[in-house]
């Protein structure tokens, strides 16, 4: 999920990490990542070795696609343990009295996706919360990356930045994140987690939890690089409430 350009190394570091540690344990990784295939066609293979997915897919249309292995835990502003927030961000410079949902109305929101938790589904509930609906998106960027880009080279008025997404931005684009300003934080719900194919066994979910753990624990230049502290196993019900709130609507 967070693969840009300039985390790749950093990403590829980890995963030759990973892979001889799962090569110990008798798996068969890939030596490189697989940066060619569609990511939202490659979660639901059947030989998918590991991924890292958003919470709201995750408990909708793959929910019978992958299986649980792993939640990050970051360290960074808005990380808690295993769990993240979005931040409002607008540009910098931006009216300091138009902080909240009612203010901010007719502005033009960027979101990453209609499919995503912490760039969309979020900030439905945050405008809700301030009991004020929210605005029909402006722009689809694609991508946190992109959101704030279009925020702060004013294609947009506002957009909500997982708090991951912002805390990469501001260790390796600051020029990219001093042109925007926090306004705001949501809810938050556990971070997006790593999966494997549905049909894997518990041996292989072990391994993977093994070799992220060890990874994690031994690499401090992966863990700086992509602000990443370790893995936890939450409960199984831990996403249980990331739904769309049309849903929980429906089903409550």
């Amino acid at each position: 999920m967070y693969d840009w350009p300039v985390l790749q190394p950093a990403n590829d570091r980890f995963w030759r990490t990973l892979v001889e540690r799962l090569r110990d344990a008798g798996i068969d990784a890939p030596g490189e990542l697989n940066r060619h295939d569609n990511h939202a066609a490659l979660r639901g293979r059947d030989d998918l070795l590991l991924a890292q997915t958003c919470g709201l897919p995750f408990n909708t249309r793959l929910k019978d696609r992958v299986r649980y292995v792993a939640t990050p835990v970051h360290a960074m502003e808005g990380c808690r343990e295993a769990r993240y927030s979005s931040a409002i961000v607008t540009r910098r410079g931006f009216d300091p009295d138009r902080r909240t949902p009612e203010a901010l109305r007719g502005l033009r929101l960027a979101v990453n996706g209609t499919d995503s938790w912490s760039g969309y589904e979020v900030v439905k509930r945050w405008f809700a919360a301030g009991g004020t609906p929210m605005p029909a998106p402006h722009l689809v960027s694609g991508g946190h990356l992109r959101s704030m880009q279009a925020v702060a080279e004013g294609q947009a008025d506002v957009a909500a930045i997982d708090a991951i997404a912002l805390g990469l931005a501001r260790n390796h684009l600051p020029e990219l994140a001093g042109h925007l300003q926090v306004i705001g934080w949501t809810e938050s719900r556990p971070a997006p987690p790593f999966v494997t194919a549905g049909p894997a066994d518990d041996e292989t979910v072990a391994a993977l939890r093994t070799a992220l753990h060890d990874a994690l624990a031994t690499e401090p230049g992966i863990r700086e690089a992509l602000g990443l502290r370790s893995v936890a196993v939450l409960a199984a019900d831990a996403y249980a409430a990331m739904i769309p709130a049309e849903s929980r609507t429906a089903i409550s």
